[in-house]
């Protein structure tokens, strides 16, 4: 599994633009599933934080940000339903 799979498999989920969710774009959508695509990528491959902040684009510590409000947003049931949704479907891929 690599980091690109990753991302083409959550835009998919949430019908996203993979250039926008890797551009930074800043609405809600964008925000979630660019935090649930950092997160799925440092759980399911081999990668190092820095690696999957190169990748995304963003610093290391936004790494470490978007696990702290993943697991926060992990509480709304629908942030829960989606996100095992997701991973689901990365693990069936593999």
């Amino acid at each position: 599994m690599t980091i690109d799979e990753i991302v083409v498999v959550v835009c998919g989920y949430y019908g996203l633009n993979h250039h926008r969710l890797l551009g930074g774009a800043r609405s809600r959508t964008y925000t979630l599933a660019r935090r649930m695509a950092i997160v799925l990528a440092r759980e399911l491959t081999v990668h190092s934080g820095g690696e999957v902040a190169e990748r995304m684009g963003c610093a290391d510590s936004a790494v470490i940000y978007a696990w702290r409000e993943l697991q926060r947003q992990l509480a709304d049931a629908r942030v829960a339903r989606d996100y095992a949704a997701i991973r689901r479907r990365l693990e069936e891929a593999a």
